[in-house]
């Protein structure tokens, strides 16, 4: 698969409106300063002044949840229009640490646990060589015997140092497992990933050396498949697909109507093969509801439409970037 020798943006600019509230304790009602308010899987995002006010600019045509966090706190989440209806935001201190979870001693030490969540945490990419956990005691693991399952869990957000892509990242961890087969010469059988996350740039000392590698990272992954499906332009940009071993044209399997910012993508068939120069992609819908709609981001819902497998399934936290990448405001 082939790229145009440079890369035209299908997004040139999206205009900003603003939202802005207060954030509070809820039992005290005092002022929570430092509080995060950001777009989930971007790098737009603000904090709370000593006063609990924030200034949220909000690009249009972006349908990523808004995340209201702050250390110690239960999180909530809101829809753009949710907030604007929403002045003041009550938190909940969060006074129960690993709610349901029960820490039996396991087989296995603490660093071999850590060696199997890293690498299925941030990937075995160039990318994750050069990322960095700073914050590792906030994350408990514990290995269920019985099942063969690594489980891994955090009260607090885990913080990755990427510097191979000159991102930051807050990563609120939802569920981790990987299951295993023991037996087997390549143990690792299924692994689930799911959380937030937001992402501070810190690769602006360097500009060029950054925007070289997150143009190469872009390229062929799942956010650059999907802005290309929205924009109809998956041959254009290199993609091919394929249907029981054959190659098809993708406005055939492929239909995307476009609602606005908003668009919607019906797909013919149940499971498709995405072929971008050697790496190969599977995508597997569900069999009574194949379609999905994608926003003027690249960010697609509802998030659990389809399954990924081959090169899209093994990206990781090192691998991913904002959904704002490559969009001016």
């Amino acid at each position: 698969m082939k790229y145009l020798p440079i890369l035209i943006y299908w997004i040139p600019f999206l205009s900003l409106a603003q939202i802005e509230g207060y954030i509070e304790d809820e039992m005290t009602k005092k002022p929570l300063m430092g509080a995060s308010i950001y777009y989930e899987g971007t790098s737009i995002g603000v904090v709370s002044n000593q006063n609990g006010y924030f200034l949220l600019e909000t690009p249009t045509g972006l349908e990523s949840p808004i995340i209201v966090s702050y250390v110690g706190y239960i999180s909530k989440q809101f829809t753009k229009a949710q907030l604007l209806q929403t002045k003041k935001i009550s938190l909940q201190e969060s006074t129960v640490k690993l709610k349901g979870i029960t820490l039996l001693p396991d087989d296995w030490s603490r660093e071999k646990k850590w060696r199997y969540f890293k690498k299925e945490f941030l990937g075995t990419s160039p990318a994750a060589s050069s990322c960095k956990i700073t914050n590792p005691e906030d994350v408990i693991l514990v290995f269920d015997k019985e099942t063969s399952t690594l489980n891994a869990y955090a009260n607090k957000p885990i913080l990755v140092q990427n510097n191979y892509l000159g991102y930051q990242i807050r990563y609120e961890l939802h569920k981790f497992y990987i299951h295993m087969r023991l037996k087997q010469l390549n143990p690792v059988h299924k692994v689930h990933l799911s959380g937030r996350s937001f992402f501070t740039d810190i690769g602006k000392n360097k500009p060029k050396k950054f925007a070289k590698r997150r143009k190469k990272m872009y390229r062929g992954s799942l956010l650059h498949f999907l802005r290309s499906t929205k924009a109809a332009e998956l041959t254009k940009n290199g993609y091919h697909l394929y249907h029981n071993k054959f190659r098809r044209d993708p406005k055939e399997y492929i239909k995307v109507k476009q609602l606005g910012d908003i668009s919607r993508v019906d797909v013919r068939e149940h499971k498709l093969t995405i072929l971008y120069k050697k790496r190969r992609s599977g995508l597997i819908f569900p069999k009574a509801n194949k379609h999905f709609f994608i926003d003027a981001f690249g960010n697609q819902f509802p998030i659990e439409a389809f399954l990924v497998s081959g090169d899209f399934g093994k990206q990781r936290i090192a691998n991913i970037l904002p959904l704002d990448y490559g969009i001016s405001n």
